[in-house]
């Protein structure tokens, strides 16, 4: 399904946003020293017993805070299929929880409902479990494609105020216009993003329109560098760009046949980039992490 510009915006709060002041990211840097300030881990809890994202075992406070966009959340409150952005230390054998954000790729209405897919904010979700119905506010937790949404967890919410897009932004096919996942948005280019970054998108909605109020950038609630994630690998766009989505990690290939690679993978990266340098302290955190031997 391709997604199509139903959106409107006010385009006052938009350039306000994106004209007068940089957007509000998620990770401000103020002490970042030599290019590496720390390391995150973004994935779908796969167990408890503390957590478990990509295969590593992060332990947490048993009051501590979850950034979250739907409401009041406390680490210990997480469960299986839930997806999290968390700035980790090194705690023994396993991480220490930093920071955790819980990411919903969607909140938002059902605007369309059947077997194994439903519509939200025009985008296509794919989910196995019960389907939703038309009008039901949900939070969708999951992992973006070329096609839209894989759901991973569905959290029913109450009617809200504001709706809400978190994923890899990008240019439509024209260079013109902000896409957010597979999403095209009647919005121009934001100034301050650059191809492949994470972004969310809120909004209010009228008459099924989405009324911007604020963007954010960036995925981690504090400044990390070496990042473990897990997603999928986007199509190359024209100038040769491809991200796993909706983790923040990009790089460049000569042609689509280099990057295949259509199942769901686990990835390291660095500063925004697929794959790591060498370095000697980042081939300690690679090995910890157990990040693979190439990007793709």
């Amino acid at each position: 399904m391709t997604a199509q510009p139903i959106t409107k915006f006010l385009f006052v709060v938009a350039l306000i946003t994106l004209s007068l002041t940089p957007l509000t990211t998620a990770e401000e840097d103020p002490d970042r020293e030599g290019g590496l300030t720390g390391t995150g881990i973004v994935g779908e809890i796969t167990a408890l017993g503390s957590i478990v994202v990509n295969g590593q075992r992060i332990t947490f406070a048993p009051d501590q805070e979850v950034a979250n966009a739907v409401a009041p959340t406390q680490a210990a409150d997480l469960l299986p299929g839930d997806i999290v952005a968390v700035a980790v230390t090194p705690a023994a054998q396993d991480w220490g929880a930093v920071a955790i954000r819980q990411v919903h790729a969607l909140v938002g209405p059902v605007s369309a409902a059947s077997a194994g897919e439903f519509t939200l904010l025009d985008v296509a979700v794919q989910w196995q479990g019960p389907s939703p119905a038309v009008g039901d506010w949900i939070a969708v937790s999951g992992f973006w494609t070329g096609d839209g949404v894989i759901a991973t967890r569905v959290q029913p919410i109450a009617p809200r105020g504001t709706a809400q897009i978190i994923g890899s932004y990008g240019a439509d096919t024209a260079g013109a216009a902000t896409k957010v996942g597979t999403l095209t948005l009647d919005l121009p280019l934001l100034q301050h993003a650059s191809e492949g970054d994470v972004i969310e998108v809120t909004g209010t909605i009228a008459d099924g329109q989405l009324s911007v109020t604020d963007i954010k950038l960036g995925l981690f609630d504090m400044p990390v560098s070496v990042v473990l994630a897990e997603g999928y690998l986007t199509d190359l766009a024209p100038s040769g760009h491809y991200t796993v989505a909706g983790s923040g990690l990009s790089a460049y290939a000569d042609n689509q046949q280099s990057i295949m690679e259509t199942d769901r993978i686990r990835v390291c990266g660095a500063d925004g980039q697929l794959g790591l340098p060498d370095d000697l302290i980042l081939a300690d955190i690679a090995e910890r992490l157990g990040c693979p031997a190439a990007a793709n």
